[in-house]
């Protein structure tokens, strides 16, 4: 973990505690306390930490230490899909799924963007030898009733 007056880990050449430190105790902050203890208290520069102490493991030995489907749905909730329901998509005509499931042909249009996030995250697991994030939830955070 970055001390408070080592260079910021983002590479910005400031210091930690002017940097990065307030934002990453806010993204510390949303990780729930209900996560494996080899995962909680750690934001992402933390992970990268992991990392390098397990590194002399081999690699899916490692991974499968570090990555729980727990973390991985954590990780798409709080940091890849964190806005999603309020972010301009060029897919949706530079539209935020809420705005563009307003109307039958827009919701239609985020369903369908869903359902290929779901089957990359499917690939994504398959390849990595761990069982995909269910993602339906981000049909809910753009106000569209149902399932994939």
């Amino acid at each position: 973990m970055t001390e408070r007056n080592e260079p910021c880990h983002c590479g910005s050449g400031r210091k930690y505690k002017k940097c990065c430190l307030e934002k990453d105790r806010t993204d510390q902050a949303s990780i729930p306390d209900n996560l494996p203890s080899h995962v909680r208290d750690r934001s992402i520069p933390g992970i990268v930490d992991l990392f390098e102490r397990f590194a002399s493991e081999p690699y899916f030995q490692a991974m499968d230490r570090l990555v729980t489907p727990d973390f991985m749905e954590q990780m798409y909730r709080t940091h890849f899909y964190r806005d999603w329901g309020d972010t301009p998509i060029p897919a949706l005509a530079n539209q935020t799924p809420r705005q563009h499931a307003r109307t039958e042909r827009g919701e239609a249009a985020v369903v369908d963007l869903v359902r290929s996030y779901q089957a990359q995250e499917n690939r994504m697991a398959r390849e990595q030898g761990r069982k995909p994030v269910d993602l339906s939830w981000l049909l809910a955070e753009a106000g569209v009733k149902g399932t994939l």
